[in-house]
């Protein structure tokens, strides 16, 4: 889904970079931004700083450092900054917001956040 905030090339270019962090080890530490400021909050609970961080994550096989498949993925997009909320997997277990940058040899990560879905309704029934 691409919301209102996206053109549908720029959002297809978005997807794109994101799908190759699901099966592309080597693409993982390319799509990082080099700011070391890039952060990525797993879903077990470790945060990895910065590009050599995540790439020392891939090379020891952490898991979740790579995507699974995204499920109903929703792209916003204002000026050079994305973000993408999406299910990983079957789309009921986990959760995944990602926040990319537009640079001059295209869009690269600042931010993964990994984390649980509830299994249940939210509180309320709201």
């Amino acid at each position: 889904m691409t919301s209102p905030y996206a053109a549908a090339s720029a959002a297809d270019e978005v997807l794109s970079a994101l799908a190759s962090l699901q099966d592309e080890p080597q693409r993982v530490c390319e799509l990082w931004d080099r700011d070391p400021s890039a952060v990525h909050f797993g879903s077990g609970g470790h945060v990895y700083r910065g590009a050599g961080h995540i790439a020392l994550a891939v090379q020891a096989g952490v898991p979740g450092i790579l995507l699974h498949r995204l499920d109903g993925p929703e792209v916003s997009i204002v000026g050079d900054v994305a973000w993408v909320v999406s299910g990983v997997g079957d789309g009921e277990t986990e959760r995944l917001t990602a926040v990319l940058v537009r640079t001059a040899d295209g869009w690269h990560v600042i931010h993964i956040h990994q984390s649980q879905a509830a299994g249940t309704g939210r509180p309320g029934g709201i």
